[in-house]
This record gives C-alpha cells, sequence and structure tokens, in this order.
C-alpha cells in the first residue's frame, strides 16, 4: 500500500466520520425538538396548570376532581383541537403557504441539481437533447434567431446545473 493510498483511506474516514456526526446532531434536532419537547411540553402544560389554575379556582377543582380527570379531559378536548388546527393551519390560511414560499426561497436546490443521478446523469443528458434539437431545427430549416438565443441560454444554465452550481450566478 502506497502512502497515497493509505492517506486517502484516512481521508475518507474522517469525511465519513465528520458526516456521521452531523448525521447524528440531526437526528438528535429533530428526536429532541419534535418528540421529547412535545411530550415533556404536554406534560409540564397540564400540571402547571392543574396545580396553578384548578387547584386555586373552587369551581374549576369540583369539576376536575384529582389530575387525572382533567388530563383526560384535556387529552379528549385538546387532541381534535390540535387536529382543527393543525387542518387550519395547512387548508384554511395563509400560515402553510408562506412557509412553502420561504422554504422554496431558502432550498439550495430548487437552483442546482442534487448531487447524484441528477447532476451525473440528468444534466448531461439534458445538453446533448438540446444539441440534438438545436442540429434537428437546423437541419428543418426551423431555428428562428429568437429560438437559437432561447436554446443557447437553456444549454449554458444547463452547463453551469452539470457543474452542480447554481444556474443564476451565470453571467448575462
Amino acid at each position: 500500500m502506497t502512502p497515497e493510498t493509505r492517506s486517502d483511506q484516512l481521508n475518507m474516514v474522517r469525511l465519513g466520520m465528520r458526516r456521521r456526526i452531523f448525521r447524528y446532531w440531526y437526528y438528535f434536532r429533530v428526536g429532541y425538538g419534535t418528540y421529547l419537547t412535545y411530550l415533556l411540553g404536554i406534560g409540564s402544560t397540564i400540571i402547571t396548570v392543574y396545580y396553578l389554575m384548578i387547584k386555586s379556582i373552587p369551581a374549576l377543582q369540583s369539576i376536575f376532581l384529582n389530575l387525572y380527570v382533567f388530563a383526560s379531559v384535556f387529552f379528549i378536548v385538546g387532541i381534535p383541537l390540535a387536529v382543527a388546527l393543525g387542518f387550519a393551519h395547512f387548508k384554511r390560511t395563509r400560515a402553510y403557504s408562506s412557509e412553502m414560499d420561504i422554504s422554496q426561497e431558502t432550498n439550495p436546490f430548487n437552483f442546482r441539481p442534487y448531487p447524484g443521478k441528477e447532476q451525473e446523469l440528468y444534466m448531461p443528458f439534458t445538453i446533448i437533447q438540446i444539441d440534438i434539437f438545436t442540429g434537428l431545427a437546423k437541419q428543418l430549416g426551423i431555428l428562428t434567431p429568437e429560438l437559437q438565443l432561447q436554446l443557447d441560454e437553456l444549454r449554458s444554465k444547463f452547463q453551469v446545473l452539470a457543474t452542480g452550481k447554481d444556474y443564476r450566478l451565470l453571467k448575462k
């Protein structure tokens, strides 16, 4: 084994380790932010509301005899209410469409290809298709200067995309 090969292998191991660390960090954030804090939030809300509000108002204390009754009512009312609010969020308000607008604007892969088959196969194949179409249009005599300009612009954008870069960075 040559020293260069050994060095390349060590670099791959380091890259793999770094990638794994970031993956675990992402899994931690999703697990903690989505599940653990959700359960802790529900539990702390039930306990806090019961002991600070229900216990200090006698009329409510006669309805909710203990924490278990309050928690049961909380879930019986809270789950359908949360589902209705979630439905309204997605279907009846502008909130979700605004979130998607922001997601589309900030997602880097909306203006560059995904690494892998899209960058290595689809982009070069599209460039070949543009070249074939341009050649056929010339042979058939239907290639106008405007069409030629459009095809050239598209080809330039796809050439930039094939390198994995954002085609909007192409100088006009």
